[in-house]
């Protein structure tokens, strides 16, 4: 999770790839050599760790999911999914918003579960990020 409280440069990180989903209010973000993104939630950007990436909130803090994995050999699919029953296979599963179990227990918003298999997690209207981390890949 990034929390990102006002305007600033994100850190550089060479050799990984980036997505970031927006979790709570809106973000502008701007990455070297693309047009400027306004993102709200269960929105995301991809981009290169090594990228220029300035971020500003709109209307007050920011929370986003931030996936990065290492090049080569790894790769990430993000998706951000409204759930309602069990939800899909993924390394990793996050709690946007609504409601959700993993097993007998609640999850609270930003809540994660991984390794989690199809239908470890059931959805009540809930909007779920899905993390999938492919090895072998560039």
């Amino acid at each position: 999770m990034a929390t990102i409280p006002a305007a600033a440069e994100f850190s550089v990180f060479p050799g990984r790839d980036r997505t970031l989903v927006v979790g709570r209010g809106r973000l502008r973000l701007a990455v070297a050599g693309r047009s400027l993104q306004q993102l709200s939630v269960g929105q995301l950007a991809a981009f290169p760790g090594e990228a220029h990436v300035t971020a500003e909130p709109d209307g007050g803090v920011v929370q986003a999911v931030n996936v990065m994995v290492e090049r080569p050999g790894r790769t990430a699919s993000v998706q951000v999914l409204p759930v309602t029953g069990p939800a899909p296979a993924a390394a990793a599963l996050v709690l946007l918003s609504g409601g959700a179990s993993a097993g007998s227990e609640e999850l609270d918003t930003f809540d994660a579960v991984l390794s989690a298999g199809a239908g470890a997690v059931r959805g009540a209207g809930a909007l779920m990020v899905l993390i999938s981390i492919e090895e072998g890949q560039s």
